[in-house]
């Protein structure tokens, strides 16, 4: 986004569609409706699935704890995140698109936590490279002509590297491990059951992105199976969708309401 706004020429120079005519691209296209059906329908069940989940979260008895303020939004970046990399990326696949160009929580202050949090998503937009789906790897990459040759497009592609991606995801992985063996031990030192079980939904969404960030971190840089590529994305579609399963079956409170209210209320 910062190349478009501000620096034009350079934009026009990296994403140029010019060294091909539109056919010529679209027969770079793979078509995959293997992949394609199951990222389709992952994301829409991961939707579907999510929705009573945040309206449970909204109930007042639930709201007014700041950690179900905290998994409310992040269900909201979850689904919006899920038709991206799950629906969008699936139907891209079975269209054949060969790339696309186109304490410290408490009160008020848990506020300042989910802006800060929003804010720095948002500024990758501006200082992130776009990765750009292709369906060789049915994934998302910084250089828009994966696996297209440079005979075909000679265009430096380590210009395509996202210096900001890469930090963010390898703190990432250095950073969640770090956390959760801290937090382990702080459960280990509390007999809480109550403990426990909100440090097992917490790692249980959290390997998904510690698995996703380093596969997408690796594959940028250095060639890997095609399976792997595969793995990397489905881990970040578990990332945003999977975390409704986790709910469902670790957290009784959420999914009682959710049986209830699907139930009418008869549930018991």
């Amino acid at each position: 986004m910062d190349l478009f706004l501000f620096d034009h020429d350079q934009f026009e120079t990296l994403y140029n569609c010019s060294f091909k005519t539109d056919a010529e691209w679209l027969s770079y296209g793979v078509q995959n409706y293997l992949k394609g059906n199951l990222f389709v329908l992952l994301g829409f069940f991961y939707i579907i699935a999510y929705i009573p989940i945040l309206v449970i979260m909204t109930r007042p008895k639930l709201f007014r704890n700041s950690c179900f303020k905290i998994l409310f939004f992040l269900g909201l970046i979850d689904i919006m995140s899920t038709v991206a990399n799950c629906i969008i990326v699936g139907y891209a696949g079975l269209k054949g698109v060969p790339h696309w160009i186109q304490t410290l929580f408490d009160g008020p202050r848990i506020m300042f936590w989910i802006i800060f949090c929003l804010g720095y998503g948002l500024s990758g937009i501006f200082f992130c490279t776009p990765p750009i789906f292709s369906s060789f790897g049915m994934a998302l990459f910084f250089d828009p002509y994966f696996m297209i040759s440079m005979e075909a497009v000679p265009i430096d592609r380590s210009k395509y590297m996202s210096a900001f991606h890469s930090i963010n995801n390898i703190v990432m992985i250095i950073v969640l491990p770090s956390i959760y063996i801290l937090i382990l031990f702080s459960v280990w030192s509390k007999t809480q059951r109550t403990h426990y079980k909100l440090f097992m939904q917490a790692f249980y969404i959290c390997l998904l992105n510690f698995v996703a960030a380093f596969v997408y971190v690796y594959m940028q840089f250095f060639p890997i199976p095609m399976f792997l590529i595969t793995v990397g994305q489905m881990m970040w579609q578990g990332s945003d969708g999977g975390a409704v399963v986790v709910y469902l079956t670790v957290n009784k409170t959420i999914r009682n309401g959710v049986f209830e209210l699907i139930c009418c209320g008869k549930f018991k």
